[in-house]
C-alpha cells in the first residue's frame, strides 16, 4: 500500500471517527435540552406567578390563564413519546392556585372529551409544590386541563387571593442514632427546614414569615415531636428570644404537640428538651458491653491457660 492510498485511508477514517462523535455529542445535548428546566408566567386573577417545568422525555408546554371557577390548569403539550411532566410552584404560587387543598387531582383532555386519573404524584414543602404527571404521546397537540377538587371554605372571593390564610400540613424526617423519626408541621410559614442536635438536644427549624402582606404582623407554627428524639421539659426561643407559646402538651403517648405565634418577620425558631435519643442506640450498647465482656472472658481464659502451661 502506498503511502498516498494509507494516508486517504487514515484521513477518511479520522472523518468517520469525529462524524460519530459528533452525533453522539448532539444526541447527548439534544436530551439535555429536552429535560431542560422552564419558567413560565402563571396569570391569576390579573396578577402573574412564576413557576418552572420540565419533561423527562421531552416536550413544550404552553399555558392558558388560570380557570377560577373549576381549579384548572388550561394547557397544551407537545411531544413525540410518552414523557413525565414536572410542574414546580413557589409557595405563592401554590397558595393561589389552592394546590395545598387539592384531594383529587385529575386530568380531563377536553379536544377528545375523555376524563383520565394517572397517577399524579404531589410532593409539598413550605417554600414550592411539585406536581408531576405522567403524560401519554397521544396527549400531544390537544387541550388538557389538569383539574383539582376544592373543599368548601372561607369566603369564595378569597380563594385566589395570596391574602388567604393558607395552612400547610406536611411531615419531616431526621435522621438521628440510625433511626428515622417523622415530626409533622402544620404552619403558614414559606419556610419550614428542620433540623437536629443531639448535643443540644435541639430541633432547629428555619421559618419565613408573610412579610408580603401588610395586614399581617404573625405566624403560626405548630410542629409533633417524638419524645425519643428529644422529651422532657421542653423551652421554645424564637430568633434567640423565648417564643410566644400558645401550647405544650401531649398530642399522643409518645408525641408533644408545640404550637407557637412568630413575628413576620421571623427566621428560626428553637426547641430544647431535657432529654435526646442517646447517640448510640441503646441495643448497640449491650450489644458493645456483651461483645466486651466475650472478649474478657477469652482473653483471661488464654492467659490462665498459659499460666497453667508455664506451672506445668
Amino acid at each position: 500500500m502506498s503511502n498516498g492510498t494509507a494516508t486517504a485511508i487514515t484521513c477518511v477514517s479520522f472523518s468517520f471517527v469525529m462524524i460519530v462523535l459528533l452525533f453522539a455529542g448532539s444526541a447527548k445535548f439534544a436530551t439535555a435540552q429536552s429535560n431542560t428546566t422552564k419558567t413560565l408566567g402563571l396569570v391569576i386573577d390579573n396578577k402573574t406567578y412564576p413557576f418552572s417545568y420540565s419533561f423527562t422525555n421531552g416536550g413544550t408546554l404552553n399555558l392558558e390563564p388560570f380557570l377560577n371557577e373549576n381549579h384548572a390548569l388550561d394547557f397544551n403539550i407537545t411531544t413525540s413519546q410518552d414523557t413525565n411532566l414536572v410542574m414546580v410552584f413557589p409557595r405563592q404560587a401554590a397558595d393561589a392556585l389552592l394546590l395545598e387543598q387539592s384531594p383529587s387531582p385529575i386530568i380531563f383532555l377536553g379536544d377528545i372529551n375523555i376524563e383520565t386519573n394517572p397517577p399524579t404524584v404531589f410532593q409539598y414543602d413550605c417554600d414550592r409544590t411539585t406536581v408531576s404527571i405522567p403524560v401519554d404521546a397521544s396527549w400531544s397537540g390537544q387541550n388538557v386541563l389538569f383539574e383539582w377538587g376544592v373543599p368548601p371554605f372561607g369566603n369564595p372571593n378569597d380563594y385566589h387571593e395570596y391574602n388567604f390564610v393558607h395552612i400547610l400540613h406536611l411531615n419531616k424526617t431526621i435522621q438521628a442514632a440510625g433511626k428515622n423519626f417523622t415530626l409533622g408541621i402544620t404552619t403558614d410559614s414559606k419556610k419550614c427546614d428542620v433540623s437536629f442536635s443531639q448535643q443540644e438536644k435541639k430541633v432547629h427549624v428555619d421559618i419565613k414569615g408573610r412579610d408580603d402582606l401588610n395586614d399581617t404582623t404573625s405566624g403560626t407554627f405548630t410542629i409533633y415531636i417524638p419524645n425519643t428524639l428529644i422529651g422532657g421539659n421542653y423551652s421554645v426561643l424564637v430568633d434567640g428570644k423565648p417564643g410566644l407559646v400558645d401550647t405544650i402538651r401531649p398530642y399522643t403517648e409518645n408525641i408533644t404537640d408545640i404550637t407557637l405565634s412568630y413575628p413576620k418577620n421571623a427566621s428560626g425558631i428553637d426547641i430544647y428538651g431535657t432529654t435526646a435519643i442517646p447517640e448510640f442506640p441503646s441495643e448497640l450498647v449491650l450489644t458493645s458491653v456483651a461483645s466486651m465482656s466475650v472478649a474478657i472472658v477469652i482473653v483471661l481464659g488464654h492467659r490462665s491457660l498459659a499460666s497453667n502451661r508455664s506451672a506445668a
